[in-house]
């Protein structure tokens, strides 16, 4: 499905959010034809050709192998937030996704940099954490913040877990008012991520080992074979 879609979509009206998919590094755009290719340069291409400017990247992949940070201009932060497809994140995840992007344009008031997001398709994930941050934060209602990403994207959000949490489920709230300049729990909550219920799964004897599952759907981006049993217990950053 990767291959198919628009690699960029427009930046979200009303906002500082852009959608993309995930660029890949040269070793996996060997597999792909010239017009499939999508990489970093790609992207800051992208973003050059709509006279805007990318100020951060919140990756969401559960994987570092797509493509290397190091490719990516110095003038463009990169956060890396593991999320895991087909399951709407954990409360941790969405508080955390808040975070960085009230401190950003906190310290981005100035300018009118963006803040790039993508998980593999830049769809479902990506869609459902922008969307719930529109909704929680800037008080948007769910179906205008569903219909504005999808209008920017090209690609509307699919996944029916994702649709239908923001339709339905509460807005997510920290115990405490949520402030661009408030750091102190950084540390904590980080463990909170780190210690969701999947870290477990490898856990007592007899258990199995719980496959690869970074991609949103069924697509042709597989993980390669040496990845398919992938060890959910490793500390964020190690391959």
């Amino acid at each position: 499905r990767w291959r198919s879609l628009t690699p960029v979509g427009q930046p979200i009206p009303g906002t500082r959010f852009i959608a993309f998919k995930v660029p890949l590094k040269g070793a996996i755009n060997q597999r792909l034809t010239p017009t499939q290719k999508f990489t970093p340069k790609d992207l800051i291409a992208a973003m050059k050709a709509l006279n805007v400017e990318l100020g951060l990247i919140i990756d969401l992949t559960y994987t570092t192998r797509y493509y290397e940070v190091k490719d990516l201009p110095k003038s463009v932060q990169y956060k890396k937030l593991y999320t895991v497809g087909l399951e709407v994140p954990d409360n941790a995840t969405i508080l955390q996704f808040k975070k960085w992007v009230r401190k950003f344009l906190w310290e981005n008031a100035g300018n009118e940099k963006l803040i790039g997001v993508h998980c593999t398709n830049g769809i479902n994930r990506t869609g459902y954490l922008i969307c719930r941050y529109l909704i929680d934060v800037e008080g948007w209602d769910p179906e205008a913040a569903i219909q504005a990403f999808g209008d920017a994207r090209g690609h509307r959000i699919d996944g029916l877990v994702y649709l239908t949490d923001l339709r339905t489920q509460p807005m997510r709230r920290s115990g405490k008012r949520l402030r661009a300049y408030d750091e102190h729990s950084q540390n904590d909550l980080q463990g909170q991520i780190q210690l969701r219920d999947f870290d477990f799964i490898n856990k007592g004897a007899g258990q199995r080992r719980r496959s690869f599952h970074d991609h949103q759907t069924q697509d042709d981006l597989r993980a390669p074979m040496q990845m398919r049993n992938w060890d959910y217990n490793r500390e964020p950053g190690q391959r």
